[in-house]
This record gives structure tokens, C-alpha cells and sequence, in this order.
């Protein structure tokens, strides 16, 4: 996006001097080889040091630079990590295999998202400091992070979080629903008793009457049943007219859109 950009061999003599030369004039050197790659290069934190003195040296090996580790030397690339660190386990419903993420390398953006502030942190220290500053993020165990509450849950209690679809573990229902027309879905979020209510008088099925439903401990101990009663009625809608019908009723809900969908919707063209 409007930045001058090279291709360098860097198995080719021409390419690795070329590199050290802009490097003497950069700010910021950043990478996601393999940490022995970077070294056999010659491109290691001590070598660039070595050209750049005040270097923000920023590498995201798939699994840190501590060559003593176990996982030092393999190789990694974002759509490999999520199942590697468990995001896949924990995609899909329940009784069935893991969906996994197959459209988004969800470990590419943490990484990145983590380079990102580390980026800045070490200009802000570079500037106050002079000095280099040397940032090792390992790929594999910031997309970990993004499952902190579900691993410590297992350490502390030895209960692993299972695949449960798009429910809730906190309350029911919470799903995503059918509705007429090919394809077509409804996302509901019902967190508290008013929210159900409210969704019950809107329904007028007679949820508040079956004892399964009456409290919510009740309805995530009954969630099947409970998931496949509001998709049996949200099946009789288009899912945009339900979807105002329940915010009309303070209920959190709304399509789930098609790429079609987002090209005519009124806030993306606003905004």
C-alpha cells in the first residue's frame, strides 16, 4: 500500500549483500523464517546488530529462537498452528469431527497482531535508549494465548472445553437458526431471563409452560431441545423480518449475512 518494495535471493551472494546494505539504513528489521534459517543467513539478532547498532530486530519463528526447545527447528505456517494449538479441537459441534478454520489463518493475524505492538514498544525504547532492542515471538504460543481461560480451566480443574457449535457455555439459547429461503440463517443471543421472555411472548410457543425451559440452568440442561424448538419456529420467517422483529424486542439478533448481503447493506454503503 503505497510502499517501495524488493525481492531479494537471499541464497545468492548479490541478494545477502544487498539485504545488509538496506538494513545499515532501516529502523525496523522484521522476520518469519525459522530461527536456524535466520542464522544460517547470517541474519540472526547479533549479526543485523552487528550493521545496525539501534536495530528493532522483531522475528516470528513458529516457535521462538531458544534453540534448546523442542520445537526449535520445524517448520510452521499459520493454517498448521490452529490445529496444532488446539483452535481446530475446539471448532464444530458437539459429536462430531473438528470444522476446523479453513477460510482464515487465525495464527497469522496474532502473531502479526503481536509484532505490531511490539514494533512500536521497541521504537518508543530505541528513541528514549539508543539502544537495540531484540523482540522473539513465537508464533505457536501467541495463538495459545487466545485460549488462556480454556487451559487453565483444564489445569486447575482437569475439565477440557469440547466443541459446541455456536452455543453458549454461559446460557441458552445462543445459535444460529433457519430460516426461509435457501441458505438463510438467523444468529440469537438470549443472555437472561428478560431477554427470554421477551423471546417467548414473541414466539408464542408456550416455552414459559415446559418446565425444561423455566429457568435458565433448566434450558442449557435442555439446550438440544430447546435449540431444535427455536429452530422449528425461526424456519417459518425470512430472516431479516425476524431479525427486526426480535430487536424490536430488545433481543440480540440479527442475519447472518451473505458477502451479498454485506454489498447492499445500507450501513457499509453509508459509512
Amino acid at each position: 500500500a503505497d510502499k517501495r518494495s524488493v525481492a531479494l535471493d537471499l541464497k545468492q551472494a548479490p541478494g545477502i549483500a544487498a539485504a545488509r546494505r538496506l538494513i545499515g539504513e532501516c529502523d525496523v528489521f522484521i522476520a518469519n523464517f525459522r530461527a536456524n534459517v535466520l542464522a544460517a543467513l547470517g541474519f540472526d539478532y547479533e549479526s543485523v546488530k552487528a550493521i545496525k547498532p539501534d536495530i528493532v530486530y522483531v522475528q516470528l519463528p513458529g516457535f521462538g529462537s531458544d534453540s534448546e526447545l523442542p520445537y526449535y527447528p520445524y517448520m510452521a505456517w499459520g493454517p498448521n498452528q490452529a490445529p496444532l494449538v488446539g483452535i481446530d479441537d475446539l471448532t464444530g459441534h458437539g459429536g462430531r469431527e473438528p470444522a476446523g478454520v479453513a477460510t482464515v489463518s487465525v495464527p497469522d493475524y496474532y502473531a502479526a497482531l503481536h509484532a505490531t505492538f511490539s514494533v512500536l514498544a521497541g521504537l518508543e525504547h530505541r528513541d528514549q535508549t539508543g539502544e537495540s532492542v531484540h523482540v522473539d515471538i513465537s508464533q505457536f504460543e501467541a495463538t495459545i494465548a487466545l485460549l488462556g481461560p480454556f487451559v487453565m480451566e483444564c489445569a486447575l480443574t482437569g475439565h477440557g472445553q469440547s466443541r459446541i457449535g455456536n452455543r453458549s457455555i454461559w446460557y441458552a439459547p445462543e445459535g444460529v437458526y433457519p430460516c426461509t429461503g435457501n441458505e438463510r440463517w438467523i444468529a440469537i443471543s438470549c443472555e437472561g431471563d428478560d431477554e427470554w421472555t421477551a423471546l417467548d411472548q414473541l414466539a408464542a410457543q408456550g416455552w414459559a409452560d415446559d418446565e425444561r425451559f423455566s429457568t435458565a440452568a433448566a434450558r442449557m440442561e435442555n439446550v438440544d431441545v430447546l435449540d431444535e424448538a427455536v429452530a422449528g419456529w425461526t424456519s417459518g420467517f425470512a430472516n431479516e423480518d425476524l431479525a427486526h422483529r426480535l430487536q424490536a424486542r430488545g433481543l440480540a439478533a440479527h442475519i447472518v449475512a451473505t458477502n451479498e448481503d454485506l454489498i447492499a447493506d445500507s450501513q457499509m454503503r453509508e459509512r
